[in-house]
């Protein structure tokens, strides 16, 4: 693997995990007791509708970009980055994962493909 293949499946990852957070973050910080902020809070935040793009954009780029079952490694990195970037930062992620899912769809689009 090169190098360029490397932070390509680190970008999409981050891009993914970032999405998640935000899309799950408004239920699991409300059974933690944990702050919501503004933007996050609500079914159809711009936030939350970015997020759900980016999702999908990180699966869909990797499919286009590299093999067929890519997107299974973007899927499961991204579901670990997601999942101990939550447990770790806990209401820090907030704003993390809102500059994750804008760098990381700028990103795709720039240096992905």
């Amino acid at each position: 693997m090169t190098t360029k293949i490397i932070i390509d499946f680190i970008i999409m990852s981050v891009t993914f995990g970032s999405g998640m957070v935000i899309g799950g973050y408004d239920d699991f910080a409300r059974a933690k007791g944990w702050p919501v902020a503004e933007r996050l809070s609500g079914g159809r935040s711009l936030l939350k509708i970015v997020s759900l793009l980016a999702l999908f954009i990180a699966l869909g780029v990797s499919f286009y970009t590299y093999r067929w079952w890519s997107p299974l490694i973007v899927l499961v990195c991204g579901f670990i980055y997601g999942f101990l970037s939550l447990v770790l930062l806990k209401q820090r992620v907030q704003a993390l994962a809102a500059l994750g899912v804008v760098a990381g769809l700028v990103l795709c689009f720039a240096y992905v493909l």
